[in-house]
């Protein structure tokens, strides 16, 4: 009896607190957006934009929540150090605000209470609809990531081969991002996809054994205290792929000329970079590219800003241009 007469009092009592009546999706929203074909937050705020914005943060955070809870476990791919590893588990890289900007999202009508000078506010996002957004996403990233690796399983040079691989595996853990957010909208319509995944994750995993007898051998010509080289080796390493101290089936040659001159005290360099990659003496890959001219008073100075200079070119382009025939999608 006592609950009873709680229950009545707290009805009762909003009807007095509110400037208006009471909306249903404040005192039953399970009523009014059921779980079952909506997802929803309510938010508050000391104006109806601050309610509307907790409103939309809640519902974002509900989308990481949810997918940290997930009872469902995929496999996925991500790098550590050089190898991939294969783990079950759970992504957590969505971001706040991804699932609101790829879904429409709906609010209600903001109610205001007056005992607290809150105003609130219900965001509401519609499973279906947002289904048929994500659906045809993934689908999107299934083919592309199909296409890279039917190409790279015809690829017959190993170093090409992971190179590629690098790229597959980027494009794959987008796409377990758009599968984390497909199952908070519709989790048992997630199994359409769930054949794909698995066949994928064993096409890289078989991919993947080659990395480990890839090694590059880099030798440079022009490149004072290895300077350059050692910019090289970051870049193949950050690429996952191993610098070798001894010559292998793989060399990288490196020419650098720095075309210093000199005029009146002023000294000026324009380096040029030359890469080549080779096996048995067939080139498979190949970077040219000149560096802004820099110049200054100093010599020192002057050598100092040109392998500043060229260092961030290598980091910047080289492995983008020189690889960049195969990083692309040919969808003919």
């Amino acid at each position: 009896m006592k609950k009873l007469i709680s229950v009545i009092f707290i009805v009762v009592s909003y009807s007095v607190l509110f400037a208006s009546s009471v909306p249903q999706w404040f005192t039953n929203p399970e009523k009014v957006f059921p779980s079952e074909s909506y997802i929803r937050a309510i938010g508050e705020g000391d104006s109806q934009r601050e309610a509307k914005s907790d409103a939309l943060a809640e519902l974002t955070c509900y989308f990481s929540q949810a997918v940290s809870s997930n009872v469902s476990v995929f496999k996925s791919l991500y790098k550590n150090d050089l190898e991939y590893t294969e783990k079950t588990g759970l992504n957590q890289n969505m971001k706040i605000s991804s699932s609101a900007q790829l879904f429409t999202v709906q609010y209600t009508s903001s109610c205001y209470d007056r005992s607290n000078g809150k105003y609130y506010v219900c965001a509401f996002i519609e499973r279906k609809g947002a289904w048929e957004i994500i659906k045809p996403e993934i689908e999107k990233a299934g083919e592309e990531i199909k296409i890279f690796l039917d190409d790279a399983e015809k690829e017959k040079e190993p170093l090409l081969k992971i190179i590629q691989l690098n790229k597959i595996s980027d494009l794959y853990k987008n796409y377990l991002s758009l599968y984390d957010t497909a199952l908070v909208i519709y989790p048992k319509r997630c199994g359409e996809f769930n054949d794909f995944s698995k066949k994928t994750f064993a096409r890289l995993s078989e991919l993947e054994s080659l990395r480990k007898k890839i090694k590059v051998f880099i030798q440079t010509e022009g490149d004072r205290d290895n300077f350059i080289k050692s910019k090289i080796e970051s870049v193949f390493i950050k690429n996952g792929i191993s610098p070798s101290a001894e010559k292998t089936m793989y060399l990288v040659d490196v020419k650098i000329n720095w075309n210093k001159t000199e005029y009146n005290g002023v000294y000026k360099s324009a380096p040029v970079i030359q890469v080549s990659v080779s096996k048995n003496k067939k080139t498979i890959a190949y970077f040219s590219a000149v560096c802004e001219k820099v110049s200054s008073y100093g010599y020192e100075l002057t050598d100092s800003l040109a392998k500043g200079r060229l260092c961030d070119l290598v980091e910047e382009r080289f492995y983008r241009e020189c690889f960049g025939g195969i990083l692309e999608v040919d969808y003919e």
